[in-house]
């Protein structure tokens, strides 16, 4: 009787272990973000996403998406229209990008 108390005390010593330092919380990986530069080619008129003229690519703008002008204040998202030079921080999700933050920025040429 002993050697079962014995052996449940240590397996359950070490399950609790395990679930405290289980390597596999540490390989948890944050969203990278992906920034994106350029003129806006097209935006829909429900503004769903946009497409810049050197990417060909649609990053969809979610609700929560920050659009802002370059010294921070909060722009509408109405305010995005094709030809403004933006800088897009966004990130992938399976085949699609997503925005989390618009800059409009006045172009500054190279």
């Amino acid at each position: 009787m002993r050697l079962r108390k014995a052996i449940l005390v240590q397996f359950a010593i070490f399950m609790i272990t395990l679930l405290i330092f289980n390597p596999g919380f540490s390989q948890v990986k944050r969203e990278q973000t992906i920034p994106f530069s350029g003129f806006i080619k097209s935006i829909p008129k429900d503004f769903k996403y946009v497409i810049l003229k050197n990417t060909e690519i649609e990053i969809f703008i979610l609700s929560d998406t920050k659009i802002v002008d370059e010294k921070g204040n909060a722009l509408k998202i109405d305010e995005l229209k094709p030809g403004l030079y933006v800088i897009i921080e966004s990130f992938q999700k399976q085949d699609a990008f997503f925005a989390k933050k618009i800059i409009v920025k006045p172009f500054q040429g190279v």
